[in-house]
């Protein structure tokens, strides 16, 4: 990203920062949830785009949810492989069994990563999140 580029995200940061505090604590929570879950949601897109197809039934299957924290003060998002089984074939077939063998490789077969790519991208990640806060928190202070 560029200088400028970099200086008007801070900018937008900062005041979102700002709006963000003026917001009670519900809806606070609710607006950085979205932004978390926006992250999670470009992850998840960057390792459908990145994923080995045969059937495509990998990719359908990775999906971004959000989780419940211990502590109440962290929001996360997880990006995963989804349970369930196709038949293809005649053969049922369960994504969650082989992406890992995907993601690291065996010893006859070389890794062809998908997931590890996809979260290396800070830029975009940060992007999405920083994004669609900027949107959700202008769009609860109209509310006001």
């Amino acid at each position: 990203m560029s200088s400028a580029t970099n200086r008007q995200l801070d900018a937008d940061v900062r005041k979102m920062q700002m709006d963000l505090a003026k917001l009670e604590p519900r809806l606070a929570k609710n607006v950085t949830r979205r932004g978390v879950r926006a992250g999670a949601g470009h992850i998840r897109d960057r390792a459908r785009s990145n994923v080995a197809v045969r059937y495509g039934i990998l990719r359908r299957h990775i999906q971004a949810r959000g989780e419940r924290s211990r502590d109440r003060n962290q929001m996360r998002a997880v990006v995963t492989i989804r349970k369930g089984e196709r038949v293809v074939d005649g053969r049922r077939v369960n994504p969650r069994l082989y992406a890992h063998l995907q993601e690291f490789g065996t010893v006859n077969m070389a890794p062809r990563p998908f997931l590890r790519p996809a979260m290396t991208d800070l830029s975009g990640i940060m992007n999405a999140i920083t994004s669609k806060l900027v949107v959700e928190v202008a769009k609860e202070m109209q509310k006001l």
